[in-house]
């Protein structure tokens, strides 16, 4: 694996039909790490979907390569609903120790004010 220090240099060829369209040079790289929510028991856990390929496909448009580190579990019924970010991010709670990681977690629900529609948190 690379440091965060070393740029992760790949020529991807896109693909349409049966035609090459353009080389894409992926000259940075971000690291996500997924973080899923489950209770105390390891069960019940919150779903986790990443839509690697999307965010990819997003991604390398301009250059960057979307990296994935193993998705990390936390076990703690008290954050599957949650009230924002700093609920979760507090330390042990499986977010990668490199300040240049992108920390992901999935909770069950999320709370947001009444009449209101909120799909997740930034």
């Amino acid at each position: 694996m690379r440091s965060c220090k070393e740029k992760l240099i790949v020529s991807v060829l896109v693909l349409f039909s049966t035609s090459v369209q353009a080389a894409v040079v992926l000259d940075h790289f971000m690291l996500i790490q997924p973080i899923r929510i489950c209770d105390d028991g390891g069960n019940n856990c919150a779903s986790a979907p990443l839509s690697a390929s999307h965010t990819s496909a997003v991604y390398q448009q301009a250059g960057v390569a979307a990296v994935y580190l193993p998705t990390n579990q936390v076990n703690n019924s008290s954050m599957l609903t949650v009230d924002g970010v700093a609920d979760v991010n507090i330390v042990g709670n499986g977010q990668s120790s490199n300040a240049n990681t992108v920390n992901v977690w999935f909770a069950d629900s999320l709370n947001a004010p009444p009449g209101s529609t909120l799909f997740g948190e930034a």
